[in-house]
């Protein structure tokens, strides 16, 4: 079984992400930080937003742009 250790709560997020990986990073709120070390490894654009605060559907929304990202080249 993965096992899959937490990160602390003061933790950069991105700092866990293989930046070199075919990745989406679904965040409502990354810090200064998270985005910079995005922006430094030309990755922020792997980065889509989801406030559910500001947006309630904002998953379902996320999902279909997923689906489009991710579907064979002519499928939409």
């Amino acid at each position: 079984m993965l096992r899959i250790t937490p990160l602390r709560r003061d933790a950069s997020k991105a700092a866990a992400i293989n930046m070199q990986a075919d990745f989406y990073w679904i965040d409502d709120d990354p810090g200064p930080f998270d985005l910079m070390l995005l922006e430094q490894r030309g990755r922020r654009d792997r980065w889509i937003e989801a406030n559910t605060d500001v947006f309630p559907d904002a998953l379902p929304a996320v999902m279909a742009v997923i689906d489009v990202l991710t579907a064979p080249c002519g499928a939409f």
